[in-house]
């Protein structure tokens, strides 16, 4: 039986799921404390940034307006269903940013896959 597991910046952990929710408040704090490496394997794309339009918008209505807003200049037609994919995959994609760089700001190497 390990009494204790030892993890340093030398390690290297492996989180599906790491970069949201719960995983990813637990995977901050080990940043906190052992600066290690991070691998985190999700679901969610995050290899285009996030629009311009979107940024510092925290107000859901607001956010989803601007939304509305980019599809109709795009051609599309804003369905409430495109509209919250769209709503959601932008505060997916922030939370993933937001814990890749809570990891970092506490001297950790953070990857997204």
């Amino acid at each position: 039986m390990i009494d204790k597991v030892l993890v340093n910046s030398e390690t290297v952990v492996l989180a599906s799921g790491g970069a949201r929710g719960i995983t990813a408040e637990c995977v901050k704090k080990l940043a906190e404390r052992s600066q290690c490496k991070f691998v985190l394997l999700g679901r969610s794309s995050i290899e285009a940034p996030l629009p311009e339009w979107a940024d510092g918008i925290e107000n859901e209505s607001e956010l989803k307006r601007l939304i509305m807003q980019d599809m109709q200049a795009k051609g599309e037609k804003p369905t409430p269903p495109k509209v919250q994919s769209s709503f959601r995959r932008v505060l997916a994609q922030r939370e993933i940013e937001g814990t890749l760089d809570a990891i970092r700001s506490h001297g950790g190497q953070a990857e997204y896959i």
